[in-house]
């Protein structure tokens, strides 16, 4: 018999190029709570999100391509690079989501509640700035209200919005990424 080596399992490139991007988004994460740079304004917390995006789509990109390749002989249909794509954010998001998680848990209690407030006085400044009534603008303090999330609300909530703004990105990107066969290349026996 000859000594065949098994081939990896797409799970395992997920999970291992899910770590390495969970670093990256670590970091961002890190650098914007230390900072506190959601706070700052509105165009600073758009620019944060436009960066965070755009890194998305970069590592989901090299990722695949890199599984594509590595893995798969240079193949990979649009639902594989899908599900390939959204297991390795899933993996991404828990890493990420376990420093948040600690960070809000045991470094700075006080971040989500100084977090919420910010947002609530960023958007009603916003409204003001648009002439909207006062009776609206009452009405959305009244439903964005004075509750904090939790750490874990807040865990799982990051991970629920990092696995979708990857389903966001794969549904585009696999149409991109995505390798079919020719008919005329002979079957690799």
């Amino acid at each position: 018999m000859q000594n065949m080596k098994q081939p990896e399992l797409p799970v395992n490139y997920a999970f291992k190029y899910g770590l390495q991007f969970g670093i990256v988004l670590i970091v961002l994460n890190l650098t914007n709570y230390i900072f506190r740079l959601e706070g700052k304004s509105l165009l600073v917390s758009g620019t944060l999100s436009f960066v965070t995006f755009s890194v998305s789509i970069v590592a989901i990109c090299l990722a695949t391509i890199h599984y594509r390749k590595n893995a798969l002989g240079g193949y990979i249909s649009y639902g594989h690079a899908i599900s390939f794509s959204v297991s390795f954010m899933f993996f991404a998001a828990v890493a990420s989501g376990v420093v948040s998680f600690i960070y809000f848990k045991w470094i700075d209690g006080f971040y989500l509640g100084w977090r919420m407030a910010t947002i609530k006085e960023m958007v009603v400044q916003f409204y003001y700035n648009m002439n909207v009534p006062d009776e609206t603008i009452d009405m959305v303090e009244d439903m964005l209200g004075e509750e904090v999330p939790s750490p874990v609300n807040a865990f799982i909530g990051q991970i629920t919005g990092d696995v979708l703004r990857g389903l966001i990105i794969a549904l585009v990107a696999a149409l991109f990424l995505q390798k079919k066969p020719s008919i005329f290349d002979e079957p690799k026996m």
